[in-house]
């Protein structure tokens, strides 16, 4: 018998104010916003596979070639972040 309580999903009004709003209104869908999130989830979808390779690969024993997928699942990960990141942030 497990004693986990079942997960329950989040009611919209538990939100905070601004999230509430931008969902319920879209105020933050801009056209240009939704072609961030079109590419920034291209670069996620690109990381996985990557990863997933990389795992692979290391399973096989290849090391040097796991190594080097893992440098490109980086960068797909640096380029969605790139994407995320409000423009004119700096870090």
């Amino acid at each position: 018998m497990s004693t986990q309580t079942p997960l329950h999903p989040v009611p919209f009004n538990s939100l905070p104010r601004s999230v509430a709003q931008i969902a319920a209104h879209g105020q933050a869908r801009t056209p240009c916003r939704e072609n961030d999130f079109r590419i920034i989830g291209e670069h996620l979808r690109r990381a996985s596979q990557s990863n997933s390779l990389a795992s692979r690969l290391h399973a096989q024993g290849l090391s040097v070639d796991a190594e080097q997928q893992t440098l490109l699942t980086h960068v797909f990960l640096q380029n969605a972040l790139c994407r995320i990141k409000p423009q004119g942030a700096q870090g």
